[in-house]
Formats: structure tokens, sequence, C-alpha cells
């Protein structure tokens, strides 16, 4: 019998995680998808789940110390794979986990990719606007989302849109980010992406 080559072993590993990410994917079904998408955002999609025990704020020492209402935890870009981002698709896994794009320092002009982002709505009920967009170095945004929805305290939620970045981008270290305002409660992620 012949060693298994390095060539070979990657192959394995790519056919175990597309037939992880196959088997996990009938969880998608059990999960809400939004209907809440506006018009000037169309291909956005929201998948909300409950915030698991221990992840709600624990009751403080501190009787002036209030968490924040809701929380944009991060904001990703990268290529687009099937069946994410998605919530406790780690097969076997013992403890809540999402699955989202890998994420990617240098995006390409002309590319079209993946922005997920995560917030968890620890206690604002009401209406809020989502703020998605990739910032080029000049700060301009290239590619934005809007999006208008109800939320509801002890909700977690994974945003998942894809955008074409224009090849009039300007090149450079821009970024990708998520603000929420929720009421007079703002909360933004984002993470550095270099654009070329």
């Amino acid at each position: 019998m012949q060693p298994v080559t390095y060539k070979e072993k990657n192959i394995m590993k790519t056919c175990l995680v597309l037939f992880l990410l196959t088997l996990s994917g009938a969880s998608l079904f059990a999960q809400s998808i939004s209907d809440g998408v506006d018009e000037s955002s169309p291909g956005v999609t929201v998948i909300e789940m409950p915030l698991e025990d221990g992840t709600l704020p624990a009751e403080s020492p501190d009787a002036t110390a209030t968490p924040p209402a809701i929380l944009s935890i991060f904001t990703v870009i990268g290529t687009k794979e099937a069946g994410l981002p998605c919530f406790n698709c780690v097969l076997d896994a013992t403890i809540p986990n999402i699955g989202i794009v890998e994420p990617a320092g240098v995006i390409n002009r002309g590319g079209t990719y993946e922005i997920n982002a995560f917030v968890a709505d620890q206690s604002f009920t009401g209406s809020c606007l989502f703020i998605i967009d990739v910032r080029d170095s000049t700060k301009a945004a290239v590619a934005l989302f809007l999006l208008t929805r109800s939320v509801k305290g002890g909700v977690a939620y994974l945003f998942s849109a894809s955008r074409k970045i224009p090849s009039t981008a300007a090149v450079g270290l821009g970024d990708v980010e998520t603000e929420a305002g929720c009421g007079t409660v703002k909360s933004r992620s984002s993470s550095p992406v270099y654009i070329q």
C-alpha cells in the first residue's frame, strides 16, 4: 500500500467538509429566515435564533452597570460558501456555534463577495435600522445594504448579503462594517479589508 500524498489528503479533507456541510444543511430549514428585507437592499438574508442560556447578560454585582441592549459583535467579508452562515452547524459540538464565510483580508475590485454579520439583541424590542457596508480606502461606501426590521430581546441575528465590489473602488485599506441603530442605542462592528 502506498502512502497518501499531500494532495490526496487535501482532497479527502475537502470532501469531508462538503459532506458535513451537506448534512448540516437540513438544520437550516429549522431556522427562521426573515421576510423583513426592504426594497433598498434586496438579497439580504437574516437568520435568527434565541440566545442560549449563559449568553444573556448575567446579573452584575454593580447595580449601576447596564449591559448594552444590542451588540453588533462582528462583520466579515469572504467568498460565498453554500450553507453559510448558519447557527449550530458544527456537528457534535457541545456548545452553541455559528458557521460563517472564511474572512478575507484582501478582496479584488470587480469580484463578488459575501458579507456575514452577527448581532446579539440582549434586551431591545422594537424597530432597528441595520447598515451593512464595505468602505474603500477613501471611506466611500462601495457596497451598501440598508435593512429596517423589528427585533426582540434575547435573539441572535446572522446577516448575509452578496455584493460585487465596483472596479472604481479606491485601492488600499478599507473596511467592512455593520451598524445597528435601535432607538437611541447604536452598536457597530468592523473588520479591515484591503481592496486591490
